[in-house]
């Protein structure tokens, strides 16, 4: 059977629309966490974005979680 071990999402921020902005979700379980799911979907999400010519990308983590912050920090977010 599959099983889903994350998910990604990419769009503009409802509430603050601006054209070259956009807001990046990225869920990976927990279990799978630093087996390179988070890493292949945030590429993924940034090859499908390239056409748009994204000029900033905002996302966000909860502060008590560790990994998922170190992962934007990493990043440069």
């Amino acid at each position: 059977a599959a099983v889903m071990v994350g998910v990604a999402f990419a769009g503009h921020e409802v509430l603050a629309y601006d054209e070259g902005r956009f807001e990046i979700n990225l869920r990976v379980r927990p279990d799978w966490q630093g087996n390179g799911v988070g890493k292949l979907l945030y590429r993924t999400v940034l090859e499908l974005l390239a056409p748009f010519e994204p000029r900033e990308l905002v996302a966000m983590a909860w502060r008590n979680l560790p990994r998922p912050s170190r992962f934007l920090i990493e990043r440069g977010f």
